[in-house]
């Protein structure tokens, strides 16, 4: 299965309401994780909900994000959120804050 490019650039430039054709179930709410929360953000492209979700963390500085977009398609947004949730720790897990790049 494919996803298309114009499919993630309207998540991440429009709210799925605003899109044609686009439904949404309720979001996950967002779930903790050492110190990180994690937004699962999981939108419909073609009939498919991908994976996607936001991970942030309070620095000195400010909050920082990091946002990912996963091939991972499910016939539920909640089956999406769910493995972004997963996912999501999985990169907290092995990156840490290195996720937010270098200073």
């Amino acid at each position: 299965m494919a996803f298309t490019i114009g499919g993630i650039l309207r998540h991440f430039f429009g709210s799925a309401s605003s899109r044609p054709g686009m439904k949404t179930d309720s979001f996950t709410s967002p779930v903790s994780h050492g110190g990180y929360t994690i937004q699962p953000e999981s939108f419909q492209d073609n009939g498919q909900w991908i994976t996607a979700a936001r991970i942030s963390r309070q620095f000195p500085d400010g909050v920082r994000d990091h946002e990912f977009v996963r091939a991972d398609m499910f016939p539920t947004q909640g089956a999406a959120n769910e493995c972004a949730v997963r996912k999501a720790g999985a990169l907290i897990d092995e990156m840490g804050e290195n996720l937010f790049g270098a200073d």
